[in-house]
């Protein structure tokens, strides 16, 4: 199993697509009387607050982001999906190690269809949120990206693996470019940073 569901819990919806007819029984009659906790406490520590309780209507997405594996932190980084200024879900990263990188398995929540939806990524290295080129127009039910084939999505500002870890460190002191000008080639010198 691949995607960032780890339970089912009991009286809340789920959707299942499958290639070929199965049979599946969900949930064990003696915890059809248990007690819920409250969905909001899922994700304590992400930087964006969704009630999934709001909204009747779902859309998943499967997304891999522009940059390195080694800048993505799996337990504090997010991607959420918002509607204006309102959060509509938010997932961190799961690690595919056949794939060597990352999928962020996001399930975006509305009332309406046709909402535009925007995404931001929050990198909890940098405590920073960074907006996402790409957004979506939400459809119930319907399901974007694949395992292998994502909604490929880009960081505004061409911000590249290297520069979410280093970018706060630049100064105009700490960076030397050389010759200048230059034609073919040129040499980018920086001193002071730590790029590990």
């Amino acid at each position: 199993w691949l995607g960032s569901l780890k339970y089912l819990v009991p009286h809340q919806a789920y959707m299942l697509q499958t290639k070929l007819p199965h049979t599946f029984s969900f949930p064990n009659p003696d915890l059809l009387n248990a007690r819920m906790e409250n969905l909001e406490s899922v994700h304590a520590i992400a930087p964006w607050n969704v009630n999934p309780n709001d909204f009747a209507n779902t859309m998943s997405v499967t997304m891999s982001l522009n940059i390195c594996p080694e800048a993505i932190d799996a337990t504090q980084d997010y991607i959420g999906a918002f509607v204006g200024t309102e959060c509509r879900g938010y997932i961190e990263p799961t690690y595919v190690s056949s794939l060597g990188s990352y999928r962020f398995f996001l399930t975006v929540y509305a009332n309406t269809s046709s909402e535009i939806v925007t995404f931001k990524y929050f990198d909890a290295s940098a405590a920073k949120e960074y907006p996402v080129q790409q957004s979506l127009v939400f459809v119930n039910d319907q399901i974007t990206g694949t395992l292998s084939d994502p909604f490929k999505v880009d960081l505004t500002g061409s911000v590249t693996c290297n520069s979410l870890s280093i970018n706060d460190q630049l100064t105009e002191s700490s960076v030397g470019i050389y010759p200048n000008p230059f034609t073919n080639s040129l040499k980018i010198k920086l001193t002071n940073v730590d790029v590990n």
